[in-house]
């Protein structure tokens, strides 16, 4: 598949399925046809040169995906989620398998190949960023040449005079982003901005990480089976606020101690688990006030806590507004205080 834009991507792809494709303003989408599997394939690019591609795919034989940019020398960014895949090209040895929760970065030298491998009968779920590097110099708000040399070397061959090529461990930093990716419901002009802030939040994280790995510096000292189990115990987190287990349970559940529990919720999150049961229990009630018709003390109980005034503490810790706010909000009451401030603003404001 020889890609010449960005744009380029997802119609050529759905011209090699032999299938058509939908557009909705920015966003491709092309459905993998039933003689080949099930699934989906997802691109949208925005205008500071970075696409963002999602594969939900599903096939019943092996599948060789070889991208091929003749005019576009891009960087792309590759985080694998679920199962995994083998990708090769100029710049690389030989094949490299990528499994959950790992990525690699490819910039192939001008005129080179890359080819993705997706297994036969596995589902196969992974993220990535494509970026012109031409276009993301021009949107930066700064020379390129004030940037660190490992990120110049990187994003400044725009002409793609040398191939790169680096492969990384866990990310459940990027994961979780990704997943936000997928549980997107938003529709229209409100998507494409959600989906353009979470594309540069993925690079942001993919770019940090990227430097800790080709700089030496410290990353995550953990292994294979203890990052599964590190996982398993966040999504039993997330599934169980309302009734959750102790720390020392919660460790005993994945058959480690306490304090490797906390040491490896430091290193892949940057918080203890309290932080991040907190933090995941604030983002559900948020959720759920959004939802209008949820009376608060409800939501304190669904989200595992015991004292409203404690939860309304915490949220506006997080958030800067009181959980009654936003319900009040999303009635469309507006509280006394605020109406008297946009009234002296020179705004008028009413109860609808």
């Amino acid at each position: 598949m020889e890609v010449q834009d960005v744009n380029d991507n997802v119609p050529k792809l759905a011209s090699l399925f032999k299938i058509g494709f939908k557009k909705n303003l920015a966003e491709f989408t092309v459905l993998i046809p039933n003689t080949l599997g099930k699934g989906k394939v997802m691109g949208i690019n925005f205008s500071n040169g970075i696409g963002l591609y999602t594969y939900k795919c599903y096939f019943e034989e092996d599948v060789e995906i070889v991208l091929k940019n003749s005019t576009l020398n891009p960087i792309r960014m590759v985080h694998c989620l679920k199962g995994e895949i083998t990708n090769s090209g100029e710049e690389i040895s030989e094949p490299v398998r990528i499994a959950k929760h790992q990525h690699f970065f490819i910039a192939p030298k001008s005129g080179a190949s890359h080819s993705i491998f997706f297994p036969k009968r596995k589902h196969i779920e992974l993220c990535y960023l494509e970026i012109d590097r031409a276009k993301f110099k021009q949107s930066l708000p700064f020379e390129l040449q004030e940037v660190e040399p490992i990120f110049y070397s990187l994003f400044g061959d725009v002409f793609a005079l040398q191939g790169k090529y680096h492969s990384g461990m866990f990310s459940l930093k990027v994961s979780d982003i990704i997943k936000e990716v997928y549980d997107c419901k938003e529709t229209g002009f409100p998507r494409m901005n959600f989906m353009e802030a979470k594309a540069l939040e993925i690079l942001s994280f993919m770019l940090s990480r990227y430097r800790k790995e080709i700089g030496g510096m410290a990353v995550i000292n953990i292994t294979g089976r203890e990052f599964k189990a590190v996982e398993a115990i966040t999504e039993h987190i997330n599934q169980n606020l309302a009734n959750l287990e102790t720390i020392p349970e919660l460790a005993g559940m994945i058959g480690i101690n306490v304090n490797k529990l906390q040491s490896i919720f430091q290193s892949v999150f940057g918080k203890t688990v309290n932080e991040y049961i907190r933090d995941a229990r604030l983002s559900k009630a948020l959720t759920l006030l959004t939802k209008r018709d949820i009376p608060i003390g409800v939501i304190v109980q669904e989200v595992g806590l015991n004292s409203r005034s404690y939860f309304s503490k915490i949220f506006k810790e997080k958030y800067g507004v009181l959980p009654r706010e936003i319900l009040q909000h999303e009635s469309g009451f507006i509280p006394e205080h605020i109406r008297e401030e946009k009234s002296e603003n020179g705004n008028n404001w009413k109860n609808e």
